[in-house]
């Protein structure tokens, strides 16, 4: 999964972390380029969102986040909810 969050976030799962890159211009010497800044691991969904917006969004991105925050969740449970009854009836 890879989701993209305002212009400079991006959210990538593995099997047992999310990962927030944070992208913007980085600076070396004299010369910049657009790329990954900083990196970080968070163990929910929940806490990565909460990570983007300590950085640095604006009050009014608050609703937008949490609105895609309940509904990744409601997904990722319905997704397994599915596996587990499956693995029920098999």
């Amino acid at each position: 999964m890879e989701l993209k969050i305002l212009d400079n976030f991006r959210i990538k799962s593995d099997d047992n972390n999310y990962i927030v890159e944070e992208y913007g211009v980085i600076k070396h010497k004299e010369n910049e380029r657009y790329g990954i800044k900083k990196i970080t691991y968070h163990p929910t969904l929940r806490q990565a969102f909460k990570y983007i917006l300590k950085q640095q969004l604006k009050k009014e991105d608050y609703k937008a986040i949490d609105d895609v925050v309940k509904n990744m969740e409601s997904i990722e449970e319905r997704i397994l909810n599915d596996i587990d009854s499956r693995l029920m009836e098999g």
